[in-house]
């Protein structure tokens, strides 16, 4: 089998930040165009803007998908199966383009470790802020897959759409009969919900996260102040499903990039970091989350600083 990584990543007019992204993973690893192979379907039409092109770096472009009638998540979904459905390499990394990995020598490190520890799955989880979603399972972002563990034909990333309007509405116990609980209620949907409800409970399929950094402050949950006893003692109280902070311990940590010093300022608010071992492992900048309304200029400035002062550190200070 190809000892190679196959990367399979999605784009809607994102070249720019896959430019990007294959400049810092040249910079991480060594002889990275050699190692991998970089898939990208383009899913946005011809003449929309920043398409991904040859000239943005070493990817093998390929064309999208043409489902555009049920919203963008599936239209990236149906995109990302007809890759990963074609991979032929033993690891398969899927990697939102925006989402910047960050570990050195990850092309390496990070199949190796798999293979050591005996994981099918590897990645960053939803962030928690995104209650909704599963929890303690990679998320399509950032997931590694030994395709040895999980065949590929296996894999359906196709979101779940009918249950979109199911919270509130749902009487299966006494709590969703209340619009307070039941509106808290997660009944994940998005893209990779197939997946995880296959595979995270399996006894022989095993996985890890790495730990999203997740400060628990208003910008998170605005209608939840973990200040407030009487809010920490519903949650307390409440069964995981219908909690807004993950009760699984060390899964999430509030010190991230800025409070260990790895960075001088702080990140606009919707970027998502990412810890492992101790050291920064991803940064999600999320250009899907409101995108129109937001400043690219002044967003690509913070990034290209961020990505620059990000490998000075991971570079001079090795992963364990």
């Amino acid at each position: 089998m190809d000892t190679r990584l196959t990367i399979c990543s999605v784009s809607f007019g994102h070249g720019h930040l896959l430019r990007l992204n294959a400049q810092l993973s040249a910079q991480l690893n060594r002889d990275f165009e050699q190692r991998v192979i970089w898939r990208v379907a383009e899913n946005a039409p011809a003449n929309t803007e920043d398409c991904i092109t040859s000239e943005h770096g070493p990817f093998a472009i390929e064309h999208g998908s043409n489902e555009t009638s049920r919203g963008a998540s599936y239209h990236h979904a149906d995109a990302l199966n007809r890759l990963i459905h074609t991979t032929r390499t033993r690891f398969l990394l899927v990697l939102d383009p925006d989402f910047y990995i960050l570990s050195p020598d990850w092309v390496a490190t990070i199949p190796d470790y798999m293979e050591r520890h005996g994981l099918a799955f590897f990645g960053t989880p939803w962030h928690p802020r995104y209650n909704r979603n599963y929890r303690y399972f990679p998320a399509v972002h950032c997931m590694f897959i030994d395709l040895e563990k999980v065949g590929k034909l296996q894999l359906d990333f196709l979101p779940e759409l009918n249950r979109i309007k199911m919270p509130g509405k749902s009487t299966n116990t006494l709590l969703d009969r209340i619009s307070y609980f039941a509106n808290r209620r997660r009944i994940p949907w998005d893209t990779g919900v197939r997946v995880f409800e296959r595979f995270a409970n399996q006894p022989l399929i095993s996985s890890e996260c790495t730990q999203p950094v997740f400060r628990l402050d208003a910008h998170n949950f605005p209608e939840f102040d973990a200040r407030n006893w009487k809010h920490r003692l519903v949650e307390a109280l409440l069964p995981e499903r219908y909690c807004y902070i993950p009760k699984r311990r060390n899964t999430f940590t509030q010190s991230g990039f800025v409070e260990h010093n790895w960075l001088a300022s702080p990140l606009p608010n919707r970027w998502e970091e990412s810890l492992w071992q101790g050291r920064p492992f991803g940064l999600h900048v999320r250009r899907s989350f409101n995108a129109g309304s937001r400043d690219n200029q002044m967003e690509t400035e913070i990034l290209e600083q961020a990505l620059a002062d990000l490998a000075r550190q991971v570079t001079n200070s090795p992963l364990r």
